[in-house]
């Protein structure tokens, strides 16, 4: 390796990472990828390439690391397939084999022990690699069988009679297909409407479109009309302040809820508040709803303080009536408090991070300014680490507001799939996923370790932008995903897959490459990066098959025909128009309405 120039070295790295070494565009013409930006987009993967030796260096890391760690992070199986071995990896002497025994555990979601072996004494290595005159080992065991779907953790713990290595791995079983409605199964049409909720005008609402619009279109669509399906723009969390932070398709997460769309009419502990209801009934707070009835444009800024302080007050209602003793040991005495607390402790961590970073948010620009975002904050909370956890502890019941506000958010929705469902519906709400989040939300923060915010991802010149596109959403990190068990994916598809039938993939070809721009730059610099396609979609698989969610996937843009290829030999289906693909063996499954 020391022999190679400095640029070999850089073109070695930018291949094993992914980075493409060039890229048609739409009309066909090659663009080769400079070295600067294959420095740049390497740089924002975490890679330390500043000089030659760091880049050997880098290289060296990078063909080590899976034998120095005990297993891999992550190991897919497909339903009714025979899987190849898993590997775990030791340091062994020569000569030791004799003396080599390897167990291990498989647990499912319940943590329970669903399978269990163990091979030795007296195995044999399947490789050995000698890492600075050490000599590491794969020991191969065979690979589970019989597992239903789901997501288990492997415990391996290999060694000699004199000691050796335990480590985990996430294995995941996911089926060879998504879910198809038994109607489309049947090849039967189904028809229905798409809207945009925000823009729904009422006589009832406060600006903008609610649950309650959305559930009324159901019953109408639904009922009278005989539709399938109601599609929808991402009903993602947004920061709701114009103009910047009101994009559903640049939100401040995928994983959550826009608080402007639940309906305050629907929640008891709303009515129950005296100061709410006499604000709300206040002539002067009657006239400020009437004229954002009225407004050409929502005025994201002026519902979302009018819901919040609403919230707020239904908030220290629902606690003082629905709980007795103090943060944090309050104790539910009701169903819908008991309902409130099976929520957060079914959303965990995902969703304690997501109401701890509102917390804080919310602090700091009140300390700092407005216009602050995470990452200007002190530097014990840029990361979610230990202090964060400390900080979360001593603001507990600020954290359970934005908590209920989720609870609130989902329940509604919940209950309009269900209105679909009871009206027979095929599919019922067809929701829509972003691509990605604003780089200064609360997802960007939760998950800045599988995220190159050295980065920006868009588009190569095309029939709809010659000069490129430039979305400025930082790009999920496919190596760093992969580390983590590919638990962002997991957590995205689980959150955005409920409450609905069928949902489209923004930009599905994200699932096989990304056109990432180094930040700053324009988009002509920038080029096409590798994602594991196989493993993304076997999990796109698996949570539609256990939502019982349709998915659809957007393909619009450069669409090379490799892609294609691969997609065809999982058995993809494509609408006359071109504007959707449906994947079905490969991951992503269903036919155009």
């Amino acid at each position: 390796m020391h022999e190679l120039t400095e640029q070999a070295l850089l073109a070695r790295l930018a291949e094993r990472a992914g980075i493409a070494t060039d890229y048609y565009d739409i009309a066909g013409t090659l663009h080769l990828t400079s070295d600067d930006t294959k420095r740049a987009i390497l740089t924002a993967m975490g890679f330390a390439i500043d000089t030659t030796a760091s880049l050997i260096q880098t290289l060296q890391e990078w063909d080590d690391a899976p034998w120095q760690r005990p297993c891999d992070p992550v190991r897919i199986l497909r339903d009714e397939e025979a899987g190849g071995p898993l590997s775990c990896y030791l340091l062994l002497e020569d000569g030791k084999e004799g003396s080599l025994i390897v167990e291990w555990k498989i647990r499912d979601e319940a943590n329970a022990v669903v399978q269990e072996g163990r091979a030795g004494p007296g195995l044999t290595a399947a490789e050995v690699r000698f890492i600075k005159e050490q000599r590491h080992v794969r020991v191969e065991i065979p690979a589970p069988h019989g597992l239903p779907l789901g997501y288990y953790i492997v415990t391996i713990r290999a060694g000699s009679l004199v000691g050796g290595i335990e480590g985990s791995m996430r294995l995941i079983v996911a089926p060879r297909q998504c879910y198809i409605p038994p109607p489309l199964e049947a090849h039967q049409r189904l028809w229905g409407l798409a809207l945009q909720l925000y823009s729904l005008p009422s006589d009832r609402n406060w600006g903008c479109g609610d649950f309650t619009d959305l559930r009324r279109i159901v019953e109408w669509a639904g009922k009278e009309l005989g539709a399938g399906v109601i599609g929808l723009n991402p009903l993602h969390a947004l920061r709701n302040t114009a103009p910047y932070h009101i994009s559903p398709y640049a939100p401040y997460s995928r994983l959550y809820l826009n608080e402007l769309y639940i309906d305050l009419d629907q929640l008891p502990e709303w009515h129950e508040s005296k100061e709410a209801q006499q604000q709300f009934l206040d002539p002067e707070f009657q006239a400020a709803l009437q004229a954002l009835r009225q407004t050409r444009q929502v005025d994201y800024n002026a519902i979302a303080t009018a819901k919040r302080t609403m919230l707020d007050l239904a908030y220290s209602t629902f606690i003082a009536e629905a709980y007795s003793g103090e943060e944090p040991h309050l104790q539910p005495n009701t169903e819908r408090a008991r309902r409130l607390e099976r929520f957060i402790q079914s959303e965990g961590t995902p969703l304690e991070l997501y109401a701890t970073f509102q917390t804080l948010e919310e602090e700091r620009r009140l300390i700092q300014s407005t216009s602050t975002t995470w990452h200007d904050w002190p530097k014990q909370f840029l990361i979610p680490g230990q202090p964060v956890h400390e900080y979360a502890k001593r603001h507990r019941k600020r954290i359970r507001f934005f908590q209920y506000i989720q609870w609130v958010a989902r329940e509604q929705l919940n209950e309009i799939q269900r209105t679909a469902e009871q009206l027979a519906m095929p599919i019922g709400l067809y929701h829509d996923m972003a691509l990605g989040a604003d780089r200064n939300g609360a997802e960007a923060w939760i998950y800045q370790s599988v995220l190159a915010l050295g980065a920006d991802c868009g588009a190569p010149p095309d029939s709809f932008a010659p000069e490129g596109q430039n979305w400025g959403l930082p790009p999920i990190n496919p190596h760093a995903l992969r580390s983590n068990g590919y638990e962002l994916l997991i957590q995205l598809l689980r959150n955005n897959f409920r409450s609905g039938g069928a949902i489209r993939l923004d930009h599905v070809m994200a699932f096989f490459r990304l056109f990432w721009i180094p930040r700053g730059r324009p988009a002509s610099e920038g080029t096409y990066v590798h994602y594991p396609f196989e493993d993304l979609l076997a999990i796109v698989a698996l949570e539609s098959v256990r939502s019982r969610t349709l998915v659809i996937g957007e393909d619009l843009g450069t669409v090379p025909d490799w892609v294609r290829e691969q997609s065809h030999r999982s058995g993809p289906q494509r609408t006359p128009a071109g504007t959707l693909r449906t994947f079905t063996r490969c991951g992503v499954a269903g036919r155009p309405f």
